[in-house]
């Protein structure tokens, strides 16, 4: 009988142990965290042109910002769902480029690399 208790105390323990791991962790998908939910794109425009920069996904093209030439900034963008994305880049004097596709989820941060030559564009995970 005494080795019966020990048993019993362990169940319970991994039954508290697995409803405390499911309760507390929100998930990107269901909206309950804000900041799981949008990706973070910190651009570095190592050219000297003034760039416009839109997200191109599969729900369209949404305008981000812009960068100055030789400056570095930041973007947050809401995103709920798993998609590719592609960025698209306009220099303020006219040529448009356009970044590798790469496939993104909620959560996820990326960098995008404006060298001077914006032929040679391109996004990564950080």
């Amino acid at each position: 009988m005494a080795s019966a208790r020990p048993c019993f105390g362990l169940r319970w323990a991994g039954v508290v142990g697995l409803a405390a791991c499911s309760g507390g962790v929100p998930s990107p998908y269901d909206g309950t965290d804000p900041d799981a939910a949008e990706l973070r794109i910190f651009a570095e425009n190592r050219s000297a042109y003034d760039v416009r920069v839109y997200v191109q996904s599969t729900r369209g093209l949404q305008l981000l910002g812009i960068v100055g030439g030789n400056a570095t900034r930041s973007f947050r963008v809401s995103w709920t769902q798993l998609d590719d994305l592609r960025l698209r880049i306009e220099e303020l004097a006219g040529l448009t480029y356009q970044t590798n596709r790469l496939p993104v989820s909620p959560g996820d941060r990326l960098d995008l690399i404006l060298p001077a030559n914006l032929n040679n564009v391109f996004i990564r995970r950080r």
